[in-house]
């Protein structure tokens, strides 16, 4: 995958803008009846109030009695509800501004930090801004990746000089959304115990802050009643009712059920099951063997983040938000770039505007039999994207040494 080193600040703008205004007009006129109005931010907003009430946010019904809008199960710890909290003088609508807006602003964000310290060149920036689709799904969806996806971008880059302080982070985005906790493995496998120390220490913090907003009881009915269903693939008991099969699911247990239907569209069948677990070992083997032999931190989290995007029963468009850090830093070592490439077009295909364009123009055979190979695709470029990230990584150049590790790129940890 070939990318200028550089492009003017006018194409840059021009990128940007065009990222910017296909989610807008879709949203003043197009947006789908299936998306809700507000996407998932009624779930956040009403959930906070829900807690703030006294009652439980994990309850469905109760937080459908409060929000007029549709509401999907809220299945986030509960330290989550403190990103929430910008919205207490807000109305809805309002809110629902404001998340547009914080989202566009954490983008930012993190596309400033990956080209400040993780080697993102200027060209590389417009390339993703116009041909990394799941960036809008995170608009439209008005999604909350963007908000744990900053703290572990600083993470990636202080991991080397700042363990502790990545450890805080990795924490921080642990609370928020769980799966981020994954990346806690390349310290264990490491056996590196202070970073592990930070990252139980910014749990518990969190929590502990969390407190005033959910009590002991329901913060301990949340990790050993939904967390555990949610692990455990038990879902549709809590209100999630979409097929596992559903042509926007690109999870590695999504794709294998295509290929073994279980007996109903919510549940998957023993074979699918199966070859989930036997993948996803498999990526975590290769994963940990190059992790275990030594490579930079930052690969080494960055791949974990793109593995966990697909890992998880259900995982939408917009999940793949978290793979923007293994493709910047995939393209920053040695893999082939034909093969990254390719990978990269998998990955980003966009299925939600094929179906956008598809449904509105009449006469035209149904998009649908494809979407199983799409998904398909999706994860199949996810997981070869953070394996190449880990297997080809390379220690920081001369260039980008300062910002990442001050001192002793020359020993064997470095390599």
């Amino acid at each position: 995958m070939q990318v200028p080193p550089t492009v003017s600040r006018l194409t840059l703008f021009l990128a940007y803008a065009f990222h910017l205004i296909v989610p807008l007009i879709v949203e003043v006129g197009f947006r789908p009846p299936y998306m809700g109005e507000g996407g998932d931010f009624p779930t956040y907003y009403y959930a906070l109030r829900q807690a703030l009430l006294g009652g439980s946010p994990y309850d469905l019904q109760a937080l459908q009695r409060l929000s007029p809008w549709s509401v999907a199960p809220f299945l986030y710890p509960p330290p989550f509800l403190l990103s929430m909290l910008w919205t207490l003088p807000l109305s809805p609508r309002a809110g629902l501004v404001g998340m547009f807006v914080l989202n566009e602003v954490l983008l930012l964000g993190v596309l400033g930090l990956m080209r400040k310290h993780l080697g993102l060149s200027r060209g590389g920036m417009a390339l993703l801004l116009v041909t990394f689709f799941p960036l809008w799904d995170n608009l439209l969806w008005y999604q909350v990746n963007l908000v744990l996806l900053l703290p572990v971008v600083v993470a990636l880059f202080w991991a080397r000089r700042r363990p502790l302080g990545a450890g805080a982070l990795v924490g921080a985005a642990a609370v928020m959304k769980v799966l981020p906790g994954a990346l806690a493995l390349y310290w264990l496998l490491r056996r590196e115990w202070r970073p592990l120390a930070s990252v139980a220490a910014s749990v518990l913090g969190l929590t502990l802050l969390s407190l005033p907003l959910m009590g002991p009881i329901q913060q301990w009915s949340y990790y050993t009643g939904t967390l555990l269903g949610v692990a455990g693939g038990r879902i549709h008991d809590m209100g999630i009712r979409v097929s596992i099969s559903s042509e926007y699911n690109h999870s590695v247990l999504g794709v294998f059920s295509h290929v073994w239907p279980g007996p109903s569209p919510i549940a998957p069948s023993g074979l699918a099951v199966a070859a989930t677990g036997l993948f996803i070992v498999f990526l975590l083997a290769a994963w940990a063997l190059r992790v275990h032999r030594g490579c930079p931190p930052e690969f080494g989290m960055a791949s974990m983040l793109g593995i966990i995007s697909i890992a998880s029963t259900y995982a939408w468009e917009h999940y793949l938000v978290l793979l923007l850090p293994a493709v910047v830093l995939a393209a920053r070592g040695s893999a082939p770039r034909w093969l990254l490439g390719t990978l990269y077009a998998l990955t980003v295909f966009p299925l939600g505007v094929l179906l956008f364009v598809y449904g509105r123009l009449p006469g035209q055979p149904s998009p649908l039999a494809l979407t199983p190979w799409i998904a398909g695709g999706k994860m199949v470029g996810a997981a070869g994207i953070s394996l190449l990230c880990v297997w080809f990584a390379k220690a920081p150049d001369s260039a980008s040494a300062p910002a990442l590790e001050p001192k002793g790129l020359g020993s064997p940890q470095a390599l």
